[in-house]
């Protein structure tokens, strides 16, 4: 164990305490607090080594929590947005078939479309879909009838739009783009609603 020493030499020290009984205590505190600020400096020459290192970790601990916390918030803003839902779980209704009938397994899958944008529209006001959200809607609610593969039915639509006069119509503003029936888009769909019902046949 090292050995030290320490002189301290008070050279014209000095004390005017003014005060009343009750002061005694307060006075007696302030006068300890000040003799121990004037050891002090010896104290630090003792435990200097302690004394640095307590005084350094909580420097250290701070450099090394910002990191992580920089990290953190970075996690959080790298971190995917969650996609929004536009899919047949929005494009549900109650059918009724006595109404609008149910459509034909040998319809074609453009037919579907047609049948399925017509009687959406009469039933919950959506007049167009994307041809993702029609084959999820129709596969859905009319699976019996045949599903519809939303890969092939933009190919399928657009040859109606394409044709003179054209069924359909297509917003292409819109991502992904959207289809929607014209005036003999909708006389097509009104026959094919009386196919469903079982009032006339498919023209040959």
């Amino acid at each position: 164990m090292g050995r030290f020493k320490i002189k301290v030499r008070l050279r014209g020290l000095e004390m005017d305490i003014d005060g009343t009984r009750d002061d005694v205590p307060i006075i007696t505190s302030n006068l300890g607090r000040q003799f121990a600020g004037l050891l002090e400096p010896a104290a630090h020459i003792v435990e200097g080594a302690v004394a640095l290192e307590a005084e350094e970790r909580p420097a250290a601990a701070a450099v090394e929590e910002t990191p992580r916390s920089r990290l953190s918030r970075r996690v959080k803003r790298a971190a995917p947005a969650r996609p929004s839902t536009n899919g047949a779980a929005e494009i549900i209704w109650k059918h009724d078939p006595a109404k609008w009938g149910s459509p034909r397994q040998g319809w074609s899958a453009a037919d579907k479309a047609v049948w399925l944008l017509y009687v959406s529209g009469q039933e919950i006001q959506v007049k167009e879909m994307s041809s993702s959200t029609m084959a999820s809607a129709f596969n859905q609610m009319f699976r019996e009838a045949g599903l519809i593969r939303a890969g092939n039915l933009p190919r399928d639509l657009g040859r109606l739009k394409a044709q003179a006069p054209a069924l359909v119509g297509e917003d292409a503003t819109k991502t992904p783009p959207t289809w929607f029936l014209t005036i003999e888009g909708t006389r097509k769909a009104e026959e094919l609603v009386k196919q469903a019902r079982g009032q006339s046949q498919p023209a040959s």
